[in-house]
């Protein structure tokens, strides 16, 4: 599960964990799902808004390329977004993705 936020982008090393990620998902078909928590999967599909402004001070590095393609796909996948599920609250949020991936696992 990848739990992006509106910071997530600002950190290299989140960034160079979801290149692994995107990875291992195409080269295994592991299933990953991606949360979106105060943040819309528009945002990071385009590194605009919030997502965008913490992406930019990594425009000059060599990795930048890869990052935004991985940043674009795990965007593409299912998901679950905070705003849009249970009115937002997060407790009822989390409960629902445990009983998702509990379900998952067991089958």
């Amino acid at each position: 599960i990848i739990v992006f936020s509106k910071n997530y982008s600002a950190l290299s090393w989140c960034l160079e964990e979801l290149v692994k990620i995107m990875e291992c998902h195409m080269m295994t078909e592991h299933t990953v799902y991606s949360l979106f928590y105060d943040v819309e999967p528009t945002e990071i599909r385009k590194q605009s808004g919030t997502v965008g402004e913490a992406f930019a001070k990594h425009e000059n590095e060599e990795a930048a390329g890869k990052w935004r393609g991985a940043l674009k796909e795990a965007a593409d996948l299912a998901g679950w977004e905070l705003k849009n599920t249970l009115d937002g609250h997060e407790a009822k949020f989390i409960n629902k993705i445990v009983q998702h991936i509990s379900l998952e696992l067991r089958s």
